[in-house]
């Protein structure tokens, strides 16, 4: 069967076809809220009657009524969709309160909407030939506060399929600073944490804020917004406020204890700041590495209580250099790339790539960091002549859980044997088990190992180390990563009265007993004796009977939500014996 054929129109012809055909075609009027339409990856929903708004409220910042990356999605086989925005303030540059398309899952070239100017628009979305059933996802700017007021369908049927397109359930919030909202990036859907939520096939909330510092209430914020995973990258604006590394460290502190008061268990990764321009610049006689120093102390410190609490170390995801920047602080489109494919590991190795000059390395012997020959970027390490090698110490690993190893390397000689591995250690630093495997003898290959932690531990190491010999090894881009999701999470889409709702539970234990659980109370922390296991709700209630989950650890439901209960916030999760899923907030609609 043959693709149904697009016009591809230019953005100039489509302003002029948006006022042009106003009066050619009838149109059918679609509500942003018709229960077709699912709204996914936002932080606060605000729609009410026709208007279709979003914001960030709760983080005390300009940036709050800002949604970039929200998005709508719905099918339809309509010849032509157009969409209604409003605007409430004028904005300059390129991508200036525009919105994007994907259609059938590809990124469409034309931006949609101009933020130059205030008031209301009608925008063509897309046009197409002939009446075929298509699915769009539509994606809220980065920097402007603008709401959807309807769409308008011509031709086809002039209708919405009864159930919109899915969205991945598990969700990714990322908080931090202007480099997180992505103003540098090309688009909204090139920003490290849109790129990040398609390479992993997750749903991704934007809560970046251009500007921002620590602030020990937004942890409660970002907490609300229900992530599975929560990743937070903030320090950079704090050096020209220079604070003291008291003060700094017990903000950084009373954040994170803002988020896991609401969030006691969601892993968290906290980043340091990638490389800028003026690295070697000071404030107030501090230079930007020592808050990096001051993020690290506070993880190792909170690490101690905190299982899931992670380190990455930012100038390991963008390489340094202007040719990844647009102004030295501020990743370009390949800074973006490079961030979000690093990222997207979540790597546990530091200077994994020898990139940064970061001193994570202890030296084995005969070893040196050089810039030639690399797998990748602009370091790698080369050992030899003779034996030796390097190793680092790795924090945040959790015990009997699978993890992926893996170098890149390339060898001068195939006969000189040369192994990379992974150890761990008790307290007392006796080997408690160790992994390994020979380093491919060829030009630049990958070796890999899957590895499963002991069920105790105390102290973890990487290493390379070459056998003697009279040639080089040379070994770059090393990464240990968790394999899998980090917990269960619930997939649905709108809950609207009177309708029944599909609900998926995914990453549950196999076989076992699995309730699904609803309050509207909010957030809070009781427990369900029925299944002797604690839940996030305040005054859970139960959604269903108890069912067992399948040898994959999925469960479904059918649910009839009850009529009359408009605009409730309900909040939904699925708990098992010593597990519960990630909380669901919807609003009722």
């Amino acid at each position: 069967m043959s693709q149904p054929k697009l016009r591809m129109l230019s953005p100039i012809f489509l302003a002029l076809l948006s006022t042009a055909t106003a009066g050619i075609a009838r149109a059918a009027y679609v509500s942003p809220n018709h229960p077709g339409i699912l709204h996914s990856e936002y932080a606060e929903n605000y729609c009410a009657g026709d208007q279709a708004s979003f914001g960030r409220y709760g983080v005390d910042f300009f940036g709050n009524s800002m949604s970039p990356g929200t998005r709508l999605s719905f099918a339809t086989d309509a010849i032509e969709v157009r969409m209604i925005i409003e605007y409430f303030e004028p904005c300059t540059g390129p991508e200036c309160g525009t919105f994007r398309l994907e259609l059938d899952g590809e990124l469409q070239p034309q931006p949609i909407g101009d933020g130059s100017s205030m008031g209301v628009q009608t925008r063509i979305l897309f046009a197409q030939e002939e009446p075929t059933l298509r699915e769009l996802s539509i994606l809220w700017p980065f920097d402007r506060r603008a709401n959807v007021l309807g769409f308008e369908l011509t031709g086809g049927s002039e209708a919405l399929a009864a159930h919109p397109p899915s969205r991945p359930g598990f969700r990714y919030v990322a908080y931090g600073n202007s480099i997180t909202h992505g103003y540098s990036a090309p688009t909204i859907a090139e920003t490290y944490p849109a790129r990040v939520g398609n390479l992993r096939n997750w749903s991704t909330i934007n809560m970046g804020f251009a500007g921002q510092i620590v602030v020990p209430a937004d942890g409660a914020a970002v907490g609300r917004v229900g992530g599975d995973l929560v990743t937070v990258a903030i320090g950079t604006n704090d050096l020209w406020a220079a604070p003291s590394e008291l003060d700094f460290t017990g903000r950084y502190t009373d954040f994170l204890a803002n988020l896991r008061a609401v969030q006691p268990e969601v892993p968290v990764y906290c980043l340091t700041p990638t490389w800028v321009w003026y690295e070697t610049f000071e404030v107030g006689g501090r230079r930007l590495e020592d808050y990096r120093q001051y993020i690290r102390n506070v993880v190792q410190v909170q690490q101690l209580s905190d299982p899931n609490l992670y380190l990455l170390e930012g100038p390991d995801l963008v390489p340094a250099g202007l040719d990844y920047f647009v102004d030295g602080l501020h990743p370009n489109a390949l800074g973006f790339q490079h961030y979000a494919q690093n990222l997207a590991t979540l790597n546990l190795v530091r200077n994994w790539g020898f990139e940064t000059g970061h001193p994570a390395w202890f030296d084995g012997g005969n070893s040196e960091e050089v810039q030639s020959p690399t797998h990748t970027g602009i370091g790698a390490l080369r050992i030899g002549p003779g034996a030796g090698g390097r190793g680092q110490f790795i924090g945040g690993l959790n015990p009997s859980t699978d993890y992926a190893f893996s170098a890149w390397s390339r060898r001068s000689s195939v006969a000189e044997e040369s192994w990379i591995g992974v150890n761990f250690y008790d307290a007392a630093f006796a080997l408690v088990a160790t992994h390994g495997i020979p380093l491919p003898p060829a030009g630049w290959e990958h070796a890999a190992l899957r590895l499963r932690s002991p069920e105790s531990f105390a102290w973890c190491t990487i290493w390379v180390w070459k056998f003697s010999g009279d040639t080089d090894l040379v070994v770059d881009d090393f990464q240990l990563s968790e394999v899998g999701p980090s917990r269960a999470f619930l997939e649905f889409g709108n809950l609207v009265p009177g309708e029944v709702v599909h609900v998926r539970l995914r990453g549950g234990l196999p076989n076992a007993a699995t309730q699904l659980l609803y309050g509207l109370e909010g957030v809070g922390s009781n427990p369900w004796p029925a299944l002797d296991t604690p839940t996030d709700l305040r005054g859970p209630r139960s959604a269903a009977p108890v069912i067992p989950t399948d040898a994959a650890g999925e469960a479904q439901w059918q649910i009839r939500v009850p009529p009359h209960t408009t605009g409730l916030d309900v909040h939904v999760q699925a708990v098992q014996a010593g597990l519960r899923s990630s909380l669901r907030i919807r609003r009722i609609r």
